[in-house]
């Protein structure tokens, strides 16, 4: 990426950039060139990133704690972004959870923290600082969704769900937003060996993304 895209002058935020597909994301732009908010529930990772990506690409980096499903919490976010740097190039949505269950042994309350940290917190953040991006008539918006959102997986009905909103919220918005040269787009990958799979191999689940 840094061989390929410039992105100095930028600032960058990345949900869920603490470990995982989202730490690769957080390195990928450092590498080329972009001051990076790390947004993660994990405060001593998201730290620790913070302090890697400082000493490895000698970049502005920082760690905010931050809910995503908790929408004063994403505000705290984008105040500290625009304090840190003065500006939000662009936003990754890449915080994500799940566990892997049968829909039928799943309870309401489990349906409600997938969606809200999925799927609300996606809205949270893109409502929260798409506004500065407005102002400034540009922006890029990426959100990480998966290829579950598109053929289902199983053991995954509210994640796939979750996933799938994510992907027609983002045609939404990138619809509405076209005219303020805002950017929005979505990747899906597939399965990849990341610190949740982990996870849920020691909870004697087979692995998903």
């Amino acid at each position: 990426m840094g061989e390929i895209f410039n992105f100095e002058e930028k600032s960058v935020i990345v949900t869920g950039g603490a470990r995982g597909i989202g730490r690769a994301i957080v390195n990928a732009f450092a590498k080329a060139g972009a001051d990076v908010v790390i947004a993660d529930l994990r405060c001593e990772e998201a730290k620790t990133a913070a302090m890697n990506t400082i000493e490895t690409f000698h970049r502005r980096a920082i760690a905010v704690k931050t809910d995503v499903a908790k929408h004063e919490d994403v505000e705290r976010l984008r105040d500290e972004a625009l304090k840190q740097f003065g500006k939000i190039d662009v936003l990754v949505n890449c915080a994500g959870w799940d566990r892997l269950q049968p829909f039928i042994k799943t309870t309401p309350d489990l349906w409600q923290k997938i969606l809200s940290i999925n799927f609300i917190g996606v809205a949270n953040t893109c409502h929260a600082i798409l506004p500065s991006m407005i102002e400034r008539k540009q922006g890029a918006i990426v959100n990480i969704s998966s290829d579950t959102g598109r053929v289902g997986s199983f053991g995954e009905a509210i994640y796939a769900s979750s996933k799938a909103a994510i992907t027609a919220f983002s045609k939404t918005l990138a619809r509405e937003h076209a005219r303020d040269n805002i950017r929005v787009n979505v990747v899906s990958p597939g399965l990849c060996d990341t610190p949740l799979i982990d996870e849920m191999k020691q909870m004697n689940s087979p692995p998903r993304f």
